[in-house]
């Protein structure tokens, strides 16, 4: 899965992408006027899986990881060719969520393009360029289907959903405030609407205001803006209940360069628990309503990232399409079970090996193996 950093220039992209990843992105380049993307990988920070290696000691471990790509940073007009102009856009179109960078930093050193700190109104700014930008393209798709004066019956389906993503655009709603029936699904997910993917935004605060940000009137006023934003925000309790995340990005940097028997007393000198990091990867992770099951064994242990609520046969599917095809029974394992018991002579004899068939749907952290015949 992959995750596109957006923000204004000089919010902090960068910053929180280093700080994700483990790289070092010059975080300086994109206000110069580069506009080449940065790519990286996180993984996914799970005890379950690490548990699991060191039961069955395998010779290669595959977690659960997300792609991160951090784009150029956006001015107001950006759909209009301000600024860097939509160069951007075929980075983002291709990733599966967005992560929202908005700044609440002052720093004399940063510039802001508005001269000015107001996450609010930074917020609104990216989502209204992201809408001008589908607006733009689904402008250009409806002329397209009229090029020849009258619609063909063949398309008017899509002409009529075109209609309608246009007027739901020009009240300057997003797209997600609509609601489609399979075949719209269907012709929609082949044009990768920006204002269409979920979003998980993340504050980039000041180091005196880390502690005290969910508290603050500024997160009370970011939360009702986000809730009346209609975004698809993650519900499971990864970030603070309302879509909110936040970090003070160079600090986050600092922590990353200690050694980790140090990171605790510096966090608490900032009177924090611990980092964002953590949370905003499993956050990236969660907005797309997935999750992992694992295999395990001398060779590998795996975690295999597929739809939440997804058939057993639809998880061998992510293995391998001819497990899938020649699926004859899932042996499932509870992690709870294995790592109580150890191995699976005990998890035989206490009745936890379980059989499942194709309907049967997998929770997350289940242990899985499959049996099949093609």
């Amino acid at each position: 899965m992959k995750v596109g950093i957006i923000g204004l220039t000089n919010s902090g992209k960068t910053t929180v992408f280093n700080v994700l990843t483990g790289k070092s992105a010059e975080t300086s380049g994109y206000s110069s006027g580069s506009v080449e993307p940065n790519f990286g990988q996180a993984v996914v920070p799970d005890p379950r899986f690490y548990r699991l290696c060191e039961l069955f000691e395998p010779k290669k471990r595959t977690p659960a990881a997300v792609d991160f790509v951090d784009v150029v940073g956006l001015v107001k007009g950006a759909s209009r060719g301000e600024g860097l102009g939509n160069q951007f856009l075929s980075h983002i179109r291709n990733c599966d969520a967005l992560l929202h960078v908005v700044r609440a930093f002052d720093d004399e050193n940063v510039p802001h393009p508005d001269d000015s700190i107001d996450p609010v109104r930074d917020f609104s700014t990216i989502n209204v360029e992201l809408m001008l930008a589908d607006l733009g393209a689904i402008e250009n798709r409806i002329e397209k289907i009229l090029k020849k004066g009258k619609v063909k019956k063949e398309s008017q389906v899509e002409h009529d959903l075109m209609i309608r993503c246009k007027e739901c655009l020009e009240s300057e709603k997003p797209l997600t405030e609509l609601t489609f029936n399979d075949e719209e699904n269907i012709l929609v997910r082949g044009f990768s609407f920006l204002s269409l993917k979920p979003q998980v935004v993340v504050v980039n605060v000041g180091e005196d205001s880390i502690a005290d940000f969910g508290n603050s009137p500024l997160h009370d006023e970011l939360q009702k803006q986000f809730a009346q934003s209609c975004l698809n925000f993650p519900e499971n309790g990864a970030l603070s209940g309302d879509g909110i995340a936040w970090l003070a990005g160079k600090l986050e940097m600092e922590i990353m360069e200690l050694p980790q028997t140090e990171r605790e007393s510096f966090l608490a000198d900032y009177g924090i628990s611990d980092t964002a990091r953590d949370k905003i990867i499993r956050a990236s992770y969660a907005v797309l309503d997935q999750f992992y099951f694992f295999t395990v064994g001398p060779d590998e242990v795996r975690a295999w990232t597929v739809k939440r609520n997804s058939t057993a046969v639809e998880c061998a599917s992510a293995i391998h399409s001819d497990i899938a095809r020649g699926f004859i029974r899932a042996e499932v394992i509870k992690y709870e079970d294995m790592v109580a018991l150890e191995t699976m002579k005990k998890l035989k004899e206490k009745g936890k090996f379980l059989l499942e068939g194709k309907e049967y749907r997998p929770q997350d952290g289940d242990i899985l193996h499959f049996r099949f015949n093609v």
